[in-house]
């Protein structure tokens, strides 16, 4: 972000931090030179958390997500080209809410150089027609090069 008058950098984190919204946290600032060549932090970590509609079967989707984590492998194409699915899937959990409107499946997926684990990918896989499930992020883990930051690598 640019300010218009120099900040002080240890002060600010806590100042954004107590009117940013809950689960969203600055951990440091620092000054950067705008003549610096730029840099995109890369997403290495998803955490999604999908809301099936009434009418899936907890017990069923949690036997098949059981059965996609122990997949050696789980082939799929995107834009004509094929890869794996499974060593993008970190985690997957089907749960039912107290309500008992419908299911929610957690799912925890990486992005490697070339591959991204996708939600709605896992929901196919699952058998979880796209138009039955609301998708949504709760989560995005980033990757700061090395060479842009000081900050250690990791959550950003």
């Amino acid at each position: 972000m640019r300010l218009t008058d120099e900040p002080d950098c240890s002060s600010l984190p806590q100042r954004l931090n107590s009117v940013l919204p809950e689960g969203i946290r600055v951990l440091a600032v620092e000054m950067v030179d705008e003549a610096a060549p730029r840099y995109r932090p890369r997403f290495v970590r998803q955490i999604t958390r999908s809301h099936c509609r009434e009418g899936f079967d907890a017990g069923d989707l949690e036997r098949r997500a059981e059965s996609l984590l122990a997949a050696p492998s789980l082939p799929r194409e995107r834009r004509s080209r094929i890869y794996d699915l499974r060593p993008l899937i970190e985690d997957l959990q089907v749960h039912l809410p107290p309500a008992r409107a419908g299911v929610r499946i957690q799912m925890r997926l990486r992005s490697e150089e070339g591959a991204t684990g996708r939600p709605d990918e896992v929901l196919d896989a699952l058998g979880v027609p796209r138009e039955e499930a609301r998708i949504e992020r709760t989560g995005l883990h980033l990757r700061i090069p090395p060479e842009a930051s000081n900050l250690a690598d990791g959550a950003a």
